[in-house]
């Protein structure tokens, strides 16, 4: 965008520009003539501002599925199912062996979790709440008596730097 506003400014026109086809660099041409009298560049400033906002918006949100990716999440059993901390999903998912009570169900929607026909699952973001509230709920809990929330090795690592 900044490239075909520098030609235009330095030409008057988009035609001949590198990154516009033909048709393009006319139709651009046509509208900045039949246009506003304040439109001077193809691209006004506003629209140059707003792509800067979407690329920092995407790189942050890249950088925090990375980190999701990168903590090393992990799922456990218990009795009548297992729970999985699926990475390419970004979820926590809870599959039962069979299907669960209505208070357990009723547990599962209180903690934020919700039941993916497509999965199978119960599910929520991975995130460190969703370990939290999965170790809040007792059918859940691992089969060896351990807290889920103590388990995961990002957990291990933040309690062994204090």
């Amino acid at each position: 965008m900044k490239e075909v506003n520098a030609y235009y400014r330095k030409h008057n026109t988009c035609v001949g520009c590198e990154r516009l086809s033909p048709e393009q660099a006319k139709q651009m041409d046509e509208s900045l003539e039949s246009g506003e009298p304040w439109e001077k560049v193809p691209f006004p400033s506003y629209a140059l501002s707003n792509n800067n906002q979407e690329i920092h918006r995407i790189e942050a949100r890249i950088k925090q599925l990375s980190a999701v990716r990168d903590d090393g999440f992990c799922g456990w059993e218990f009795d009548g199912g297992k729970v999985v901390a699926n990475s390419n999903n970004n979820r926590l998912q809870v599959f039962f062996d069979a299907v669960p009570s209505s208070e357990i169900r009723q547990e599962l929607k209180s903690r934020g979790f919700h039941w993916s026909r497509f999965e199978g699952a119960w599910q929520r973001q991975l995130t460190d709440n969703a370990i939290y509230s999965a170790s809040r709920i007792a059918a859940i809990c691992p089969t060896d008596g351990t807290d889920p929330y103590t388990i995961q090795p990002k957990r291990q690592h933040k309690e062994a730097e204090r």
